[in-house]
């Protein structure tokens, strides 16, 4: 069985959109992932407002919410601030988020109960530019393993080889090593 085809179309949709209507303007500093998009903008406030004012009555069904700051923006579960010339970023999660990491007790295979607790503390102290709120979101990710069941060992060990992978990783990107992901081509893709 093949996967959707609906967000296939979208994306094609929204490249051909872009194209057309952005990033001949402002590509070099426009991301989009699925339907949520980043836009750094050089220019004014009221300019970037008529920018958007001008996208959202072309005849077009795509419509364009968006926020704006100058400090700091989400996105994805990103927060991107600037510091001084800087832009930095930390981990932000909605305020409607709750605690739903999968319980220790599910009847999940162990393999994946056992790599969770890693890679969210991977995704921790990968998308942190700043070490001492990395620390306190890791004690809150902690946190919220412990209280889903998770053993003070498991979470331990856990939060060890998640900082060893990011150094592993640090050190071969410094060493100029790329990661090679092998894909078997198959006609339906």
């Amino acid at each position: 069985m093949g996967a959707p085809m609906a967000p296939m179309y979208a994306n094609v949709f929204m490249y051909t959109y872009e194209k057309r209507h952005i990033l001949t303007q402002y590509g070099e500093h426009y991301f989009r992932f699925i339907n949520d998009i980043l836009l750094l903008w050089i220019g004014s406030t009221e300019e970037f407002n008529l920018m958007m004012q001008n996208l959202n009555s072309l005849p077009s069904p795509v419509r364009f919410i968006f926020e704006t700051s100058t400090t700091h923006i989400n996105f994805l579960d990103l927060q991107i601030f600037v510091t001084g010339k800087q832009f930095r970023d930390t981990l932000c999660s909605k305020p409607t988020d709750s605690n739903t990491i999968l319980h220790a007790s599910s009847f999940h295979p162990t393999n994946l109960k056992d790599s969770l607790p890693i890679f969210q503390f991977i995704r921790v102290l990968r998308n942190n530019s700043d070490h001492y709120i990395a620390e306190t979101q890791i004690k809150d990710m902690f946190t919220k393993f412990l209280t889903r069941g998770y053993s003070k060992t498991c979470l331990n060990l856990a939060y060890t080889r998640a900082v060893k992978s990011i150094t592993e990783n640090k050190i071969h990107q410094a060493n100029g090593e790329r990661f090679i992901f092998p894909q078997a081509f198959h006609s339906e893709s």
